[in-house]
């Protein structure tokens, strides 16, 4: 059982990129034809069509998506844009399931479900610039785990270390296309590297809660892609989603998108292993699709559903023994407006 402690590692630190990229090695590497939903991780490619152009340069840090207009859509075309007011309070509910499955390259293992969580946050949009620029504040209001037929230990490990987060946020700055310009979380001084790692992967999640939007207007049938690049515990992974515009009437619009993550093979840090143990990243590929409707009168999302499946394969040499390993992991993520918070 031991052994196994790090495939799930790997599946638990993939499943925090999901809310994922086209194997790019530059500007060069073009996306091919795809529907994600219908293949496997290992053969999905996150275009419609072969010869679809992809995003001209790659993002230059973590976290910057690149926004790559492929279609303009039909007639009427306008600006698609975020316009909340100041002084505007609103809060989200997050909830994640997932499943995972451990086994060898020969022989996956079948999936099983591990305890979901619900995160419940509030916002306050604290100001808007002439530009666009949405500055606003966020906190954790709650977390909780979903045991189910779970081990009760294993359940309360994961209740114990995510309810050290609740109280905890920060603020940051978007543009009005949805782009972050600024994220900073407040950190309490003394915190322990575990939950430390938690705010870093809060702060991502708050990094991706808005959709990027084109430059251009835009009409329904309009498709862009959004290329970003991550850095988690030195695993290097690369996301491209393929959005597609299907209606929009006013301040409200509706879009479905695919999505692929990929990673080249790499040395990783896992936690929990020997100072000697050597791990290395051979595969990882994940492939999924949902939807989003928005209200851009505001932040929160009015619903976004997302599932993604994920394979990956990791050699560890460790006192002296190699193992090659795969995990699958199955995430489904949804996002709404929490209409229990309280004002």
């Amino acid at each position: 059982m031991k052994r196994r402690k790090p495939w799930i590692a790997l599946a638990l630190l993939v499943s925090l990129t999901s809310c994922g990229g086209a194997p790019t090695s530059g500007a060069e590497a073009a996306p091919q034809a795809a529907e994600p939903k219908r293949q496997t991780p290992e053969k999905a490619q996150i275009a419609e069509q072969p010869d679809a152009p992809a995003p001209r340069r790659a993002p230059e840090r973590d976290g910057e998506p690149t926004v790559k207009l492929l279609e303009a859509g039909k007639e009427p075309r306008a600006p698609l844009r975020y316009t909340p007011a100041p002084s505007q309070r609103e809060a989200m509910l997050m909830e994640m399931k997932m499943a995972l499955g451990v086994g060898t390259p020969d022989a996956p293992g079948a999936t099983m479900p591990l305890p979901g969580t619900t995160m419940r946050m509030n916002l306050v949009v604290e100001s808007v610039a002439p530009s666009g620029d949405v500055s606003y504040r966020f906190d954790l209001a709650g977390v909780d785990v979903i045991g189910g037929a779970h081990p009760p230990k294993m359940v309360e490990q994961i209740r114990s270390a995510t309810s050290k987060l609740v109280g905890m946020g920060g603020k940051g700055t978007l543009t009005s296309r949805g782009l972050v310009k600024e994220m900073q979380m407040k950190v309490p001084p003394g915190v322990d590297p575990a939950t430390r790692e938690l705010i870093t992967e809060m702060e991502r999640s708050m990094r991706q809660m808005c959709d990027p939007l084109p430059q251009e207007a835009i009409g329904a049938g309009a498709r862009w892609d959004v290329h970003t690049r991550y850095s988690l515990r030195g695993l290097e992974i690369d996301q491209v989603r393929r959005y597609t515009l299907l209606s929009r009437e006013g301040s409200k619009a509706k879009m479905k998108f695919i999505v692929e993550q990929t990673a080249k093979p790499q040395a990783m840090k896992l936690p929990n292993l020997p100072p000697k143990a050597v791990v290395k990243l051979e595969q990882l590929a994940s492939a999924g699709d949902g939807e989003v409707t928005l209200d851009t009168q505001q932040i929160v999302p009015r619903s976004s559903k997302m599932a993604l499946k994920t394979t990956s394969v990791i050699r560890l040499v460790m006192e002296g023994e190699k193992t090659l390993n795969r995990t699958d992991m199955e995430i489904e993520v949804s996002i709404s407006p929490d209409s229990g918070a309280k004002p």
